[in-house]
């Protein structure tokens, strides 16, 4: 049965429920679905990279460990401040975000 065969029985069509974009939020990823509850924190890194591209910050070595290959950590309560970051290795990163999740202060 072809679309328009189903839309004339009533099976398909905008009222059906069975359009892809009526269930968008069911496929997307869930770094997507992160993008999409948490437009401030992206703001924030889009903010930072372009700073960074631009000069106006410089990449500083692991806050922790010292390790030149580091990534940037926001504070989660304080994404309206792009440019406020700790820099921590990727090792690091993740165990703050591990200690974060655990509700660790």
């Amino acid at each position: 049965m072809t679309y328009y065969e189903k839309a004339a029985t009533g099976d398909c069509g905008p009222d059906s429920g069975k359009h892809p974009w009526k269930n968008a939020d069911l496929k997307l990823s869930p770094q997507a679905k992160w993008n999409k509850a948490n437009p401030l924190a992206l703001w924030a890194h889009a903010a930072l990279r372009s700073a960074l591209r631009k000069g106006l910050i410089e990449k500083e070595p692991c806050a922790v460990c010292g390790d030149p290959n580091s990534e940037a950590h926001h504070d989660p309560e304080a994404y309206d401040q792009p440019l406020a970051v700790t820099w921590l290795c990727r090792l690091h990163h993740k165990r703050e975000h591990g200690r974060l999740r655990k509700g660790g202060a």
